[in-house]
């Protein structure tokens, strides 16, 4: 398992926690303020072979005090977030807040 942590623009960090061997990573976001009135954070896999990024799922307020699991990591050379309306986004809303290089 390795580890880093990356910045989030908004303050705080967001720690990811990479498994090969499970294919997964596992998301812990650190003193990350709640996002604005009407947003939720949105993880997406950003693809090595420069196709469209894929949506990993939302966090709330509520969902940021939980560690996240991404799983189907293999193919993704990073882990993006990025800011949306409520609901999310079927494709990323630029420039992410935070994003954590998944490779070796």
């Amino acid at each position: 398992v390795r580890e880093a942590s990356v910045p989030v623009s908004a303050g705080g960090t967001a720690t990811v926690l990479i498994s090969s061997s499970k294919d997964a990573v596992v998301v812990k976001m650190n003193g990350v303020p709640a996002p604005p009135a009407g947003k939720v954070y949105q993880m997406w896999l950003i693809p090595k072979d420069g196709s469209a990024p894929v949506s990993q799922g939302l966090m709330d307020e509520a969902a940021l005090s939980k560690p996240a699991v991404v799983k189907g990591i293999a193919s993704a050379a990073a882990l993006g977030i990025t800011v949306e309306p409520v609901g999310g986004s079927a494709t990323p809303t630029f420039p992410t807040v935070a994003a954590a290089p998944l490779g070796a």
